[in-house]
C-alpha cells in the first residue's frame, strides 16, 4: 500500500517536527509539501468577528461583513459612550444622594427599547421624600425622649460643669436670659448656654421615673415586682392630687396672659398640648389633645365642650353628607372619670356589637386621626375638665405629668441627662464628637440646641427620637389665613423666648410647609435639612 503511493503525500516525523521548528522562528515553511497544515504565506485568510454585525445575510462572514473599529466605539454618537456616561452619572448621583433627578432622568430619554430603563426603579424614585434646606431649624411640636449631635469638631459641649458655667447657666435657664446677647455679667461659654437650654419645669417631682410616663409601650408592658414604687399613703395621695390642681391652674393663667408659650399634660391614655394667643399663628389661645377615644369625645360633648377634629377625613358618600366617627357608648361613662376599663372587666366588653371594624375608616381611636383641637374661651372648659376628671392610674395613684419651659407653682427645675463621647479617630475612620440628651426634649430646647451647634461648628447631624404618640401636634395647621405676627411677638416678649425664636414659634404654619415630624436634622454650608436620613414620615 506504501510502496505505490509517492512519498510526498505523507509526511514523515522529521519534516513536522522540522515544520514547527520554523514556524515558530517566525520564517515561512520549509515544508511546501505539506498538506495537512495551512500556507499562510501564499493565501491569506481573513478571519470573520463572531461578535461583529452581520450584514451579508445568513450565509455571511465574508468581505461583506462590516466591523465597527475601535475609534466608531467610543465616538460621541456612539450608545456605547451614551450608556457608559449615563451609568457614570447615575453612580454620582447615587452617592450625593440625589438619584432621583439626573440619573433616572437621563436614562428614561434614551431609547424605547433601552435595557436600562426600569418602570419599577422610576416610581420609586418619584416616591421618595423631598427634602430642602432652610435657614432656620424646622418647628416640631412633638415631644422627643432622646437626641444625639454629632460632628466632626467639638461642640464644646460637656456634661462636667465648672462653678461658673453651672451658675451662669441655671441663672440663665430660671431667669429666661440669652447668654450670648444682652447686658449681664454672667458666663457666655458654650457649656454654659448649653446648660441653660436643657433646663425645664415639672411637675411632679418625685425619684420615680416619670417620662415617658404612659406609652403605648408601657401600658402594655406588665409591672415587675423591681419596678419603682412609693406606697403612698390615701392621704398623701390627696394631698399631692390637690397640688397638681394649683400647678395646672398656674401654668394654664401664665399661657392665658402670655407669660408661657406653652406646656403640655401626659394624662394616662392621651396628651394635652396648650399653645398661647399669637403661638403658630393662631389668633386666640389654642388646646390639642391627642389621641382621642370614643369615650373622651363623648365627655366633652356632655360637657358642652366645642372641639374639632381637623386631621378627620370621612369617605365621600353621597347619602351620608354629615358623618362623624361613631361614638362607642360601652366604656365612654367609665373613660370620662379616667377609669380604665380594663381594670373593671366585668362593667367593660372589648368587643361590642356596635364597634365598627379595626380597619374601617370611621373608627379613628387611637390614630393621628383622633386628633382634637379646642379654641379660644372652650380652653377653660377643657381645663375644668381635667381637673375634675380622674387622671391617675398604677398603685401609688400618681398625677399627670405637666412640663413647661417657664416657671410656674410647684414645678421643680429638673435638667436633660447629658453624655459625652467620641467614636472613630483609628483605622482610617474619622473621628466624630458626639452629645447625647436623654429626657423630656421640648421644641424650645431643638430650636435653642440647633442654633448653639450652628453657631459652634460648621456641619453637625442630629438623631432624635420621637415620642410617637404626639405625633399629630405637628400635622395641625391653623385655618388662619393671616396672623397678627407683629401683635403676636410684641404681647410675648415676657414669654421665656428670645426674639429669634420668638419669630420662629409666631410665623404662620401652612400645609406642606413643615409638615413632617423632625426625626433627623442636618445642618452644612449655612442650611438645615431635615429627615435627610430618616425614611419614616407620617
Amino acid at each position: 500500500m506504501g510502496d505505490s503511493e509517492p512519498d510526498s503525500v505523507w509526511t514523515k516525523p522529521k519534516q513536522s517536527f522540522k515544520l514547527k521548528k520554523t514556524l515558530s522562528r517566525g520564517r515561512p515553511g520549509a515544508a511546501v509539501g505539506n498538506r495537512t497544515l495551512p500556507d499562510f504565506s501564499s493565501q491569506p485568510v481573513k478571519r470573520r468577528n463572531p461578535f461583529g454585525l452581520d450584514d451579508s445575510g445568513p450565509g455571511g462572514g465574508g468581505d461583506g461583513a462590516k466591523r465597527q473599529k475601535l475609534g466608531d466605539i467610543f465616538s460621541p454618537s456612539s450608545m456605547f459612550r451614551e450608556r457608559k456616561t449615563s451609568f457614570s452619572k447615575l453612580g454620582e448621583d447615587c452617592i450625593t444622594g440625589d438619584s432621583r433627578d439626573s440619573g433616572l432622568s437621563e436614562l428614561s430619554q434614551g431609547s424605547e427599547s433601552s435595557t436600562f430603563k426600569s418602570p419599577q426603579s422610576m416610581s420609586r424614585a418619584e416616591t421618595l421624600p423631598c427634602t430642602s434646606s432652610s435657614s432656620m431649624p424646622p418647628l416640631d411640636w412633638t415631644l422627643k425622649c432622646r437626641a444625639r449631635f454629632t460632628s466632626p469638631s467639638s461642640l464644646g459641649w460637656t456634661q462636667h460643669l465648672s462653678t461658673v458655667e453651672e451658675a451662669s447657666g441655671v441663672t440663665g435657664g430660671v431667669r429666661c436670659l440669652s447668654l450670648s446677647q444682652g447686658s449681664h455679667c454672667l458666663d457666655t461659654s458654650n457649656n454654659a448656654q448649653f446648660h441653660s437650654l436643657c433646663i425645664y419645669w415639672q411637675h411632679p417631682s418625685l425619684p420615680v421615673p416619670l417620662y415617658p410616663r404612659y406609652t403605648l409601650s408601657s401600658l402594655a408592658r406588665p409591672t415587675t415586682a423591681t419596678s419603682p414604687s412609693l406606697s403612698l399613703s390615701p392621704d398623701m395621695q390627696r394631698a399631692m392630687h390637690s397640688d397638681w390642681m394649683s400647678s395646672l391652674q398656674s401654668v394654664y393663667q401664665l399661657v392665658k396672659a402670655r407669660q408661657c408659650p406653652y406646656f403640655y399634660l401626659l394624662a394616662p391614655s392621651f396628651t394635652c398640648l396648650f399653645r398661647a394667643a399669637g403661638i403658630a399663628g393662631s389668633q386666640q389661645m389654642t388646646a390639642l389633645l391627642t389621641p382621642s377615644t370614643s369615650g373622651i369625645r363623648a365627655a366633652l360633648k356632655r360637657e358642652e365642650i366645642e372641639f374639632t377634629l381637623p386631621l378627620f377625613r370621612t369617605k365621600e358618600s353621597p347619602e351620608d353628607e354629615d358623618v362623624s366617627p361613631e361614638c362607642d357608648s360601652t366604656n365612654e361613662f367609665l373613660e370620662s372619670l379616667g377609669i380604665e376599663a380594663d381594670s373593671l372587666p366585668g362593667l367593660s366588653n372589648p368587643a361590642p356589637k356596635n364597634r365598627l371594624a379595626a380597619g374601617s375608616s370611621q373608627n379613628i381611636d387611637g390614630k393621628v386621626e383622633s386628633l382634637v383641637v379646642v379654641e379660644g374661651v372652650e380652653c377653660q372648659s377643657l381645663l375644668n375638665y381635667l381637673l375634675n376628671a380622674k387622671l391617675v392610674v398604677g398603685k401609688d395613684q400618681l398625677p399627670p405629668t405637666v412640663l413647661a419651659p417657664v416657671a410656674y407653682h410647684g414645678a421643680s427645675l429638673r435638667t436633660l441627662r447629658v453624655k459625652q463621647g467620641q467614636t472613630g479617630g483609628k483605622g482610617g475612620v474619622p473621628l466624630q464628637h458626639s452629645v447625647e440628651l436623654t429626657g423630656p426634649i421640648l421644641p424650645h430646647m431643638v430650636q435653642g440646641l440647633a442654633r448653639l451647634a450652628a453657631n459652634t461648628t460648621s456641619t453637625f447631624s442630629t438623631n432624635i427620637n420621637t415620642l410617637e404618640e404626639t405625633s399629630a401636634f405637628s400635622l395641625y395647621h391653623s385655618k388662619d389665613t393671616e396672623a397678627p405676627s407683629a401683635f403676636a411677638t410684641a404681647s410675648l416678649d415676657d414669654c421665656g423666648l428670645d426674639q429669634e425664636m420668638l419669630k420662629t414659634f409666631c410665623a404662620l404654619s401652612k400645609e406642606g410647609e413643615g409638615d413632617m415630624i423632625v426625626r433627623d436634622l442636618l445642618y452644612t454650608k449655612g442650611g438645615y435639612t431635615a429627615n435627610s436620613q430618616s425614611k419614616i414620615v407620617v
